[in-house]
């Protein structure tokens, strides 16, 4: 399969190992050195289940005029009438007075936006895309070699999940809730503890494959009506080091080993039955030696849980299941800011239950 591209051929070298963000600051230093009016650079990512474009990264800066960012939020694809042609024509253009939009695409799949964007809401120069194709053209490779290792590796699970028939049972809809919660309670943790810009999308990337070392269980006991036996039950505990072996098999056959986000899928696998007061397993950590990505797919995959009727059990009020999360956060089980976040968020569950049902 091609790997993603820009509209430009991708040119010089690179720290592939160095986050993205940093690449998007550093490019936007250079850029700023021949234009001094771009003022920020942001990359939307196209999430076309959901017929968005949603903010992925920026390199930081707030503009400098004070009307409200029309690209700071969720952007509807079906209300962007200029989306089509720039797809079309695969190059750069002009989408706003002060905003310059770069498609990313993958053969014929949009991927998503980079925009160069003016903070006084003055006109960009009309020759902008000559004046910074070198510059362009890096950011462009930078940004579609994340994408290849995400899209590579979200392929190879949804392989080994149909082949294996676990996804009859971890349905699509259970595993997109889960990343949707999860990216939930990320973003608004993110605003009180400062984690990196990316964090919550990625996230939202890795947590529906939490599970994925359940392909290794036996199919009757996945599938036994009503609660399992002492000994299922240590079978079934075994999923997280099946899956741990599984990714790093996955990791290495896509050569994929440098990539740092992939220790994000690796501390969900390894750590997402982990519990706050030591009583999870497989290694009984305990509070902050649980990676808060583990912490936060943790509450997500409960929560589901207990709402959603599954195959052993029917499903619970809503009122009754946010009263089981808070006392599981008061017998030490669950990340108090994780269950906090996601209470909270009332409308934005209620949506991900309806757009998601099983």
């Amino acid at each position: 399969m091609d790997a993603p591209r820009s509209a430009f051929d991708p040119v010089g070298a690179a720290d592939l190992n160095r986050p993205l963000s940093e690449h998007l600051k550093l490019v936007h230093q250079r850029i700023r050195r021949q234009e001094p009016s771009i003022e920020r650079l942001d990359f939307l990512l196209h999430q076309p289940v959901q017929g968005q474009l949603i903010p992925y990264l920026s390199s930081g800066q707030r503009l400098s005029a004070g009307a409200p960012d029309r690209f700071a939020d969720e952007l509807a694809v079906a209300e962007l009438p200029w989306l089509p042609e720039l797809v079309r024509c695969r190059q750069g253009l002009r989408v706003a007075t002060d905003t310059f939009a770069l498609p990313l695409l993958w053969g014929q799949q949009l991927q998503g936006l980079l925009l160069l964007r003016r903070g006084d809401g003055l006109e960009l120069v009309p020759d902008l895309q000559d004046r910074l194709a070198c510059q362009l053209e890096l950011l462009g490779s930078l940004v579609a070699h994340e994408l290849t290792t995400i899209n590579s590796l979200r392929s190879a699970v949804r392989m080994a999940l149909q082949f294996s028939g676990l996804q009859d049972l971890e349905t699509v809809a259970h595993m997109e809730r889960v990343s949707l919660y999860s990216r939930l309670i990320a973003d608004g943790l993110g605003r009180s503890m400062a984690l990196p810009q990316d964090f919550g999308l990625d996230l939202y990337v890795f947590a529906g494959l939490h599970d994925i070392g359940k392909v290794a269980i036996p199919q009757e006991i996945l599938r036994k009506p009503g609660y399992l036996d002492a000994g299922e039950q240590e079978i079934v505990r075994t999923h997280v080091d099946q899956g741990l072996r599984l990714v790093e098999q996955l990791v290495g056959g896509f050569q994929l080993v440098g990539d740092g986000k992939l220790q994000i899928l690796r501390n969900v696998v390894a750590c997402h039955h982990e519990r706050m007061d030591g009583s999870g397993y497989p290694l009984g950590l305990r509070g902050e030696q649980i990676p808060l990505e583990a912490r936060i797919v943790a509450v997500a995959d409960i929560y589901d849980a207990l709402i959603q009727r599954r195959h052993y059990k029917q499903s619970i009020g809503e009122e009754e299941v946010l009263a089981m999360l808070a006392v599981m956060v008061e017998q030490g089980s669950l990340d108090r800011g994780c269950v906090e976040v996601l209470q909270q968020a009332t409308e934005q569950r209620r949506c991900i239950r309806l757009h998601w049902p099983e």
